[in-house]
């Protein structure tokens, strides 16, 4: 499957990595976890660095090792490591073959973790160079069973990344490697870059498994509603709007309206068309579940307090403020008493009630739930931690429009202090530190 990029090869066999690699493989980088010996090197090929070692069958269905042997490959990516801060020899080297072939085990995706895995990985991107990803048959027969039953669970094991905590056999390819990615882009640009490959990825292996459902299963499949929540996550919300769509109208008339997944799907959609902008039309839906989820589950369930948090946002972007404030105040209490103070959900409901009282201008009954959020944020997450700055700003923010001008400067210049050594001095959010606090819960 390709992530990017176009090309005239045709498709690579899913299990192509267990057969007669020189027959079956065209020019490729084959990102793996040390040289191959020459004489298993399929023409034309480079070898990249991975974790592991594997085992492949040849003509005879003999396991054969590729790691048996010594001998460096014609081209590996060891004497690119003097050249890393430039960058180009690493470009060049994968842009000459247009292909980067990925040996993954879902369960098990060290080569998620390895630096020289994500910096070719990266590079294919820049090449616009096509990207797969090759299994073995037993662990493509798991993944297989995965996408359908585990989807979530797959999304996070192969779309969590994080180049600082990457490792390499050599310490120094590694220094090299941070060293260009700091000088270029920032480690969250990479790592934004890096997921997203392997975002686009899991959607086409998703699509790919929902289709091989039964039609009468499709719709009200766990499948078609997590492919559409990482469709929407990617932003792509006209993708996932039919995939909503259908799951809804399907599970209305499977289940019925108040069963608890036609509830998820009511949800879902609301908050799809909330993202969209088409607030009128979600309003009903988020209207309806609540009212059933009052009724059969009470007040205080965890669920029926996420409607009431939903519900209320939406109000509050409708700019119906005061239909709003009651309905996140009783969200805020309620997930205070059911799921205690420090719980990420009471936090969210937290920020969601400051903000609509810092758009209402009641500025001093929003300031001790912005402190309250930020120590909170500061205790269970950390100082650096991406929502604890959001907390630090948004607190500076409102002091400033109180007139608290040497708290808030200090409070600012904490915020970016953090976000230059974290995110260094180009990232998007060390020039525009206010950013937005909603979390909908879904």
């Amino acid at each position: 499957m390709s992530a990017t990029g176009s090309s005239s090869h045709p498709p690579l066999p899913r299990e192509s990595h267990t057969v007669d690699w020189p027959r079956l493989i065209p020019p490729a980088v084959v990102i793996l976890d040390r040289p191959l010996p020459l004489s298993r090197m399929p023409g034309n090929t480079s070898s990249l660095m991975w974790w592991r070692p594997w085992k492949i069958l040849t003509r005879g269905s003999r396991p054969q090792s590729f790691f048996g042997s010594t001998s460096s490959p014609t081209t590996s990516t060891r004497h690119l490591t003097a050249s890393l801060p430039g960058g180009r020899p690493c470009l060049d080297s994968i842009g000459k073959l247009k292909r980067t072939l990925l040996v993954l085990e879902w369960d098990d995706p060290k080569p998620l973790s390895r630096a020289w895995c994500l910096w070719e990985m990266v590079s294919t991107v820049d090449t616009r160079s096509e990207f797969h990803v090759l299994m073995s048959p037993k662990n493509h027969k798991s993944f297989a069973t995965a996408l359908v039953t585990k989807f979530r669970h797959l999304v996070l094991k192969t779309c969590n990344v994080d180049l600082r905590s990457a490792q390499a056999f050599n310490p120094s390819d590694r220094d090299n490697i941070f060293k260009a990615v700091e000088a270029a882009v920032g480690f969250n640009e990479v790592n934004k870059v890096i997921i997203g490959i392997m975002r686009n990825w899991m959607v086409e292996s998703g699509k790919e498994a929902l289709l091989g459902l039964p039609e009468e299963e499709r719709a009200v499949s766990k499948l078609q509603n997590n492919l559409a929540l990482l469709l929407q996550d990617q932003g792509k919300l006209s993708e996932a709007e039919p995939l909503y769509r259908e799951a809804l109208e399907e599970s209305q008339r499977s289940f019925g309206d108040t069963h608890p997944d036609t509830l998820i799907s009511i949800n879902n959609l609301a908050m799809l068309l909330q993202d969209q902008g088409t607030l009128d039309e979600a309003e009903p839906l988020l209207r309806k579940a609540l009212e059933v989820k009052r009724r059969t589950l009470g007040d205080t369930d965890p669920k029926t307090l996420t409607s009431i948090n939903n519900l209320g946002m939406l109000f509050k972007d409708q700019g119906k403020l005061d239909e709003a404030e009651p309905l996140l105040r009783e969200a805020l209490e309620g997930r205070r008493g059911r799921l205690g103070h420090t719980h990420p959900d009471t936090l969210t409901s937290n920020k969601n009630l400051a903000s609509l009282l810092e758009a209402q201008g009641k500025l001093s009954e929003a300031e001790p739930l912005f402190r309250e959020a930020l120590e909170v944020s500061r205790r269970t997450l950390g100082d650096t931690h991406p929502d604890t700055l959001r907390s630090i700003s948004n607190l500076a923010f409102l002091l400033q429009d109180q007139g608290a001008m040497r708290e808030a400067e200090s409070l600012m210049r904490e915020a970016l202090e953090v976000r230059r050594r974290v995110l260094g001095d180009t990232h998007y959010s060390t020039h525009q530190p206010k950013q937005p606090w909603y979390v909908a819960s879904k």
